[in-house]
């Protein structure tokens, strides 16, 4: 057994994703096992579709096990994402982790690392933070400064960024992992326009919000085409942040500069900014424009809204995750299951249902606030989509098993 792991989202699954399993499949692995963004994703928006469709298209098309990235993990910035997700594909026992990156060479990556390491902890660094430049363009120059352009163009692909931060989690947590980098191919990572048939994600997503799911069907694999149209024609996708739009204002007109203060992501006095702006926007947009600055970037401001809605404190995201929750595999994922229960030095409980994690009497206070995080983002998913889902879905959706043939046995909504 030669387990391969990947970090993902599949916000919505598509051909790109496809492609990668399949490399990763004729690199040598037998089992694939992902661990995957649940009702949230890193952008701090709501998943364009169910946690259980996404986990579905991804086994319909080669993955053996997918597993939930916790919310407050999976909503966090791109290191305590690749972090907590390198950590947990270390406790399912995967072998080596497969990523798609630019630049597409891991021995170039690792050099990478070194420089951004090193740029990070340099006083060209910490200048161009204090001229009000963003933390990654800030670290992207200082490399420049230090080691050529060569060194900075590595530092800004979007890809080869989440690839770095999983090599440095491995060195700290799993230092006999193997990487294995499949170039990306086609669109790059927030490309408007679709290249050598395939589309980015971001692209994807605004397209079918837009004008409908028809014009994703070349960039999306049939089957996954399929899970969305059937969910989109039930009114469960796709969802909009709009719909949430006077919840968030609501809640963040109720937070105290000192209650934005225990939100990740907040410092510098950022507080002060977020609660004068939250006291007087009239719109989500119009808060994200005043908030936004040179230094604190788009993604940046839509996390800390996303932790605020959420009520994710700054220091849950800075330990790793205490439960793995698997959301749906076939019959090579119940292996990888068996042997990962198997391994005696396996730190966290490996649950499929929900409800058995949550009733859990030996469960520390962090395990389970951050299984309220997880049950909070859902409820408020459901708030977002085109027909109002009922509150408690992580509770009442059972674990997907796909049979040899990968017909479901039963259906992410729970219908045999």
């Amino acid at each position: 057994m030669r387990i391969a792991g990947i970090i993902a989202e599949y916000n919505p699954f598509h051909l790109g994703h496809r492609y990668q399993l399949e490399q990763t499949r004729i690199a040598g692995a037998t089992h694939i096992a992902v661990v995957m963004s649940g009702s949230f994703a890193q952008r701090g928006e709501p998943a364009i579709a169910s946690k259980w469709i996404r986990a579905q298209a991804a086994l319909e098309q080669g993955a053996d096990l997918v597993a939930e990235l916790p919310t407050a993990w999976a909503v966090s910035s791109a290191r305590r994402f690749g972090e907590a997700g390198v950590f947990l594909l270390r406790e399912l026992g995967a072998d080596f982790i497969s990523f798609g990156s630019e630049a597409g060479d891991p021995i170039q990556l690792r050099q990478a690392l070194r420089w951004m390491l090193s740029a990070e902890k340099s006083p060209e660094m910490g200048r161009f933070l204090a001229e009000g430049k963003s933390y990654p363009r800030a670290r992207a120059e200082a490399a420049a400064a230090l080691y050529g352009e060569e060194a900075a163009a590595l530092l800004k692909g979007a890809n080869n960024l989440l690839g770095l931060e999983y090599l440095r989690a491995a060195e700290e947590l799993a230092p006999d992992m193997e990487f294995l980098t499949i170039p990306r191919i086609g669109a790059g990572h927030d490309a408007a326009d679709p290249e050598e048939g395939f589309a980015s994600a971001s692209a994807l997503r605004q397209g079918i919000r837009s004008k409908g799911l028809e014009i994703s069907r070349p960039f999306l694999p049939e089957p996954s085409f399929q899970l969305l149209e059937t969910e989109i024609r039930q009114n469960r996708a796709p969802s909009d942040m709009g719909r949430l739009e006077r919840v968030l204002l609501a809640q963040l007109r109720r937070l105290a500069p000192e209650d934005f203060a225990l939100l990740p992501d907040v410092n510098e006095g950022l507080e002060h900014r977020l609660f004068r702006t939250s006291q007087t926007a009239r719109s989500l947009a119009e808060w994200e424009q005043r908030v936004k600055t040179k230094r604190y970037t788009l993604a940046r401001i839509r996390r800390i809204l996303c932790a605020a809605l959420l009520e994710i404190p700054a220091t849950l995201p800075q330990g790793l995750p205490e439960y793995l929750r698997i959301l749906g595999c076939n019959q090579r994922g119940l292996e990888i299951l068996a042997q990962a229960k198997r391994n005696p030095r396996r730190q966290i409980p490996i649950g499929t249902s929900f409800a058995r994690l949550f009733q859990d009497q030996s469960l520390s206070e962090t395990t389970r606030l951050s299984l309220q995080i997880d049950c909070r983002a859902t409820d408020y998913w459901a708030l977002s989509l085109p027909e109002i889902l009922p509150t408690g879905l992580d509770f009442t959706q059972p674990t997907l098993f796909l049979s040899k043939k990968h017909s479901p046995e039963t259906s992410a909504a729970g219908k045999p």
